[in-house]
């Protein structure tokens, strides 16, 4: 792990090594001092944490933070804003205006640091799953049609997607805008939905009766956010054809009949199927935590937790856990 203090506060330096002690037991904690030319962008990219300290409120961090956020998101780099006693509610206001997420304040409250330092760390391991080789392979070989969609262009599309849209020529998708490349205005519910994910008040939601312009088809889409934000996400896109929507198992299909049978984010909710053991597991398992980690973290047996991981998978008609833990993402578990 390796963060870096930008200020030249001598106790909140000691402070931080005493938190970042209890978050991992290997760390640099580098420092150094703003002036008017900042280091190349490759040099922040490398830190897990950066904290920027503007006890004096002199606003400092806003013109660094402004020109730096970019790089943040696109490497998931915490960025901790640390205030002290004198700054009010308006620099509060103004931070939380400008994107910042996480604000620390002087004198260092110890406990506070860590569970806020911990917490940016679980979305870092969410961040994780989802850019990991494993997840790719499953991404590109799974026999649901899908997308990977950042900052609303498309990133990539598996081979089912091809399969099942009828195209053959991928630059007619990779580098477009998602949204644009279907027609949202066919369901009176799609409209509300799109407002609903880009204001990030759901996590997924799920589009009805969509037309790809390119052909006129119609698919089901599903959108699930893969970052605190609904700059990254997965589509999941299912044709409305009968004989074809029978094959695949991701997602659920809604009609204009059943829709208002299901809850407000338009998905039955499938993890009340789940035991409450079942989903510390899935949990776990979502964070990316190996078997032998989770058995000792819930004090079970490695083969009880296979049990139990076989038993969500089941519920959910998953062939693996990835699938059992998108199945699930719709639902209350939070990582």
């Amino acid at each position: 792990m390796r963060a870096l203090l930008i200020g030249k506060n001598p106790i909140l330096e000691s402070n931080l090594i005493q938190v970042l002690e209890e978050i991992s037991s290997k760390f640099i904690l580098d420092k150094i001092i703003l002036d008017e030319a900042l280091p190349s962008y490759e040099y922040f990219e490398k830190f897990d944490f950066i904290f920027f300290d503007d006890h004096s409120c002199k606003r400092e961090w806003l013109k660094f933070h402004r020109k730096l956020k970019p790089v943040f998101l696109e490497n998931n780099v915490s960025f901790f804003l640390v205030l002290g006693k004198t700054c009010g509610k308006e620099e509060i206001y103004i931070a939380l205006e400008a994107g910042v997420e996480n604000i620390l304040f002087l004198p260092l409250d110890l406990s506070s640091a860590i569970n806020k330092l911990k917490n940016s760390q679980d979305k870092k391991k969410f961040f994780s799953f989802y850019n990991s080789k494993d997840y790719k392979l499953f991404f590109d070989n799974s026999s649901n049609p899908k997308m990977f969609v950042k900052r609303g262009i498309v990133e990539r599309a598996n081979h089912a997607f091809f399969k099942s849209a009828s195209l053959l020529n991928e630059k007619s998708i990779i580098g477009k805008e998602f949204f644009k490349l279907f027609d949202f205005e066919s369901h009176e519910s799609n409209s509300l939905n799109l407002q609903r994910f880009e204001h990030q008040l759901v996590k997924s939601v799920e589009f009805l009766n969509v037309r790809l312009r390119q052909n006129n088809e119609l698919f089901h889409i599903r959108t699930i956010s893969v970052s605190n934000r609904s700059s990254r996400f997965i589509a999941e896109i299912h044709p409305v054809s009968k004989l074809q929507k029978e094959s695949f198992k991701d997602l659920y299909l809604l009609t204009n009949e059943n829709y208002q049978e299901h809850n407000i984010n338009g998905f039955s909710n499938d993890y009340e199927k789940l035991t409450k053991r079942e989903r510390q597991v899935l949990d776990l398992s979502s964070k990316g935590l190996p078997l032998k980690e989770i058995a000792q973290s819930l004090g079970l047996s490695k083969r009880t937790v296979e049990r139990h991981r076989a038993n969500i998978m089941q519920k959910a008609d998953a062939h693996n856990i990835l699938e059992a833990i998108l199945f699930f993402s719709d639902s209350e578990v939070r990582v």
